[in-house]
């Protein structure tokens, strides 16, 4: 994987960890190479995401429950 591509890779990731942390929250991104893919994680001091959630959340056109206190609204494309 070459720079730009890292960038592209981890740019939604940050923003998201961004936007559902506090102002000033430390964000832990690693990259890992497993054969012929990259392994990207995210770890952040954010609100989370409920376990039911979970599953669908790489869905396109996906967001988790509006109603709760910590939606904040977007079209859904952030994770897929």
């Amino acid at each position: 994987m070459n720079a730009i591509q890292n960038a592209r890779t981890t740019k939604q990731p940050k923003k998201n960890s961004a936007k559902y942390s506090h102002e000033k929250s430390q964000i832990w991104i690693t990259m890992e190479r497993v054969g012929a893919e990259a392994l990207v994680s995210v770890r952040d001091k954010g609100i989370g995401i409920a376990a039911a959630d979970l599953p669908r959340i790489f869905g396109i056109l996906i967001q988790v429950d509006s109603a709760s206190p910590h939606g904040q609204g977007g079209m859904g494309i952030g994770l897929a």
